[in-house]
């Protein structure tokens, strides 16, 4: 009995398996998808934010250069 149920899984997972290979000329084009494209947008800003820091600063062998 565990022969012939061993037997029938074998050849199901056998036939299932060479079911899915992909052999050469089996298809007349390869199945693929090629997609290109581009996007372009135009946007008008109705804030902007700016930030300057401004600090004093001290070189070498010199005073102290207030701005």
């Amino acid at each position: 009995m565990k022969k012939g149920i061993l037997f029938i899984a074998i050849a199901l997972m056998a036939t299932t398996l060479h079911a899915q290979t992909n052999q050469p000329g089996c298809y007349a084009s390869p199945k693929t998808i090629w997609v290109t494209g581009s996007a372009e947008m135009e946007i008008i800003p109705n804030e902007i934010f700016v930030q300057v820091n401004l600090r004093d600063y001290k070189q070498k062998g010199e005073d102290k250069i207030s701005l």
